[in-house]
């Protein structure tokens, strides 16, 4: 195995929709475990709406006052955790060596996904980030088969994306 200062640190960005596809096409493309770090992100994102009756929580069945933005936070914060274990295990069939592991959260309007990624981005300065892209929402934005958060991640990322279109994108042509 090569020297680890001198592997190239790989950020692969996950989300549930295509996290595998992503994997597969990733070493099937460009992965090198002598060459190359893998850490993997994952970002959830959680909406709570503050009304009077939420603001002042609840109850819980110990008799405690709750936080309900607390617990739903926290319940995001589990399923994105539970995906990062699942993809980590996948990645690892698929002979990747996982390095590291991150579950970043997202909370709108404060904050969202593609702002979160990219500051993590920033501030980890990997030598390449693999994303995917299911270009739902690209078309009618006018930036072909890209996602917003892939688009965003391209224009302003400090590093190299290589983005992964969708298995049901391959062969279809931006318009």
């Amino acid at each position: 195995m090569g020297d680890t200062k001198n592997q190239k640190h790989v950020m692969v960005a996950l989300e549930p929709t295509m996290g595998d596809h992503v994997l597969k096409q990733f070493v099937n493309t460009i992965y090198d475990k002598a060459s190359q770090k893998v850490t993997l992100v994952h970002c959830v994102e959680y909406r709570f709406v503050h009304t009077p009756v939420i603001s002042m929580g609840f109850e819980s069945s110990s008799g405690r006052v709750m936080d309900l933005e607390s617990v739903m936070r926290r319940a995001t914060l589990a399923e994105g955790e539970a995906f990062i274990k699942r993809i980590t295990k996948t990645a690892e069939k698929l002979g990747i060596k996982v390095e590291d592991t991150k579950v970043l959260v997202a909370h709108p309007p404060k904050s969202s996904v593609k702002f979160v990624l990219c500051d993590y981005i920033k501030e980890r300065k990997p030598h390449m980030v693999v994303c995917g892209a299911q270009g739902k929402s690209a078309p009618h934005r006018g930036h072909g088969y890209l996602g917003s958060v892939s688009d965003f991640l391209t224009h302003n990322a400090p590093v190299a994306i290589m983005v992964i279109r969708g298995p049901s994108q391959h062969g279809q042509v931006a318009s």
